[in-house]
């Protein structure tokens, strides 16, 4: 059986602020990361944020930046996740449909790793959205 794509990223160290996969990278930069060797695309360095993308504001900030996020409520692999409490996010990470819904993201105080959806629920974070990025819409 073929390996999933997500677990060529697994065990990359945590380092804020740090975006070079050879040192260590932090959730954006692993976002970052996965979406140029995965699906060729580059992102932009500083992210549109994904939690404020209901703002229509924001969504044609978006747009105009060359950057845009569709909220989408049936994820699939490769999508964004954005991931918080009460309303914000705090993290994110990139989706991967397993036997389980998951995230593949960067651990506080870990290396990179795979952990359910459900998971983060149980973790308290009831902010959990999923994200399409204009390079990825299907049809």
């Amino acid at each position: 059986m073929t390996p999933h794509w997500s677990e060529r990223y697994l065990g990359l160290p945590l380092l804020t602020g740090v975006r070079d996969v050879n040192q260590g990278v932090d959730c954006w930069g692993l976002l970052r990361h996965i979406y140029l060797k995965e699906f060729g695309q580059m992102l932009r360095m500083h992210p549109v944020q994904l939690g404020h993308l209901a703002d229509q504001e924001t969504v044609t900030s978006a747009e105009l930046s060359g950057t845009l996020w569709k909220e989408v409520s049936d994820p699939q692999d490769g999508d964004g996740v954005a991931i918080g409490k009460d309303g914000t996010f705090s993290h994110v990470g990139v989706y991967v449909q397993l036997d389980e819904p998951s995230v593949i993201h960067s651990a506080r105080k870990s290396l990179s790793c795979i952990v359910t959806v459900k998971h983060f629920q149980k973790q308290g974070f009831n902010f959990i959205k999923f994200y399409r990025h204009d390079s990825r819409r299907t049809a």
